[in-house]
């Protein structure tokens, strides 16, 4: 108030709503393919099987017992068959929990958020043969976005002076 474009003495008070919007889609940090052989670790934020910085292991507990288990503080969790967005996946309850191979039939997603802290998804390309098994995967890791959304309380009021 006043309405946009209106113009106000010196020194009167303008009351200003701010109307964010929905936030900024994520620009795609990394995307591609990669295959992961069974007792290795993979990181997608570099997109590599790496021994270092990896987001999940291919655990072998045995040749029929083998788990996705993420590492060094990554989280994920299985979401089904249809494309994760950037909101579903930063929204959603992950855990440092192992995930079964066996629920992880071709077409399922697992949304992630990586060692390195940015949100992602990855896709089984191919249902993990016998062991010793390779799992094919194409994912997708966001760039976080550096605006920080604040959200205000309605009654806030800002007041600007005119100079």
């Amino acid at each position: 108030q006043p309405t946009a474009n209106s113009k106000v003495n010196k020194g009167s008070k303008v009351n200003l709503t701010v109307d964010a919007g929905a936030p900024p889609a994520p620009n795609v940090y990394k995307s591609g393919a990669l295959k992961v052989r069974q007792t290795y670790l993979a990181d997608l934020d570099k997109g590599v099987e790496s021994s270092t910085g990896a987001d999940f292991w291919f655990e072998a507990k045995t040749a029929t017992a083998r788990y996705l288990v993420p590492r060094n503080g990554a989280v994920m969790v299985r979401v089904g068959t249809s494309v994760p967005s950037y909101d579903r996946c930063s929204k959603a309850t992950m855990s440092t929990a192992s995930i079964p191979v066996t629920l992880l039939p071709a077409g399922n997603y697992v949304c992630v958020k990586t060692n390195e802290g940015r949100y992602g998804y990855f896709r089984v390309l191919s249902t993990v043969g016998p062991s010793p098994g390779v799992l094919s995967i194409s994912y997708l890791v966001w760039q976080p976005s550096m605006i920080k959304i604040i959200p205000l309380r309605p009654e806030t009021l800002l007041q600007f002076r005119a100079r």
